[in-house]
């Protein structure tokens, strides 16, 4: 049922331009079960008068892949909090020392906004003559 759902909507999107749809949907194995998300790739075939003759799908699983995305999301924004919001100055630096990140503590204690900051200096700017 839901192959056949999923082929009747591909037929109405295929051009022959571009033959190749993907789309992910959450749903129920018709038997039941837990909410699942899916993959499809539909493929139009098309004969030489550019008429659309056959539709090839396959789908997968992404269940996982979508908790672990979920999952990994929540760890980034975890980590994003505690960087911008803690109590002390962090900061990060690209390969040739540069800041590209700079939380607020830390823009503090250097006097300067982000724009100023980010992309244009270093730690190394901020140093006296004594060190």
């Amino acid at each position: 049922m839901v192959a056949a759902q999923q082929q009747r909507q591909a037929r109405r999107g295929l051009p022959r331009q571009q033959p190749t749809r993907t789309t992910d949907r959450q749903g129920r194995d018709p038997a039941g079960g837990p909410l699942r998300w899916v993959q499809f790739i539909h493929r139009g075939v098309f004969d030489a008068e550019g008429k659309l003759t056959e539709v090839q799908s396959v789908g997968r699983d992404l269940t996982d892949h979508k908790r672990l995305e979920s999952e990994l999301e929540a760890a980034v924004d975890q980590t994003r909090d505690l960087y911008d919001n803690a109590p002390c100055g962090y900061y990060s630096l690209d390969a040739r020392g540069v800041f590209i990140r700079v939380n607020p503590v830390m823009l503090g204690w250097l006097g300067c906004d982000a724009p100023t900051v980010l992309g244009r200096m270093s730690p190394t700017d901020f140093f006296t003559d004594e060190g």
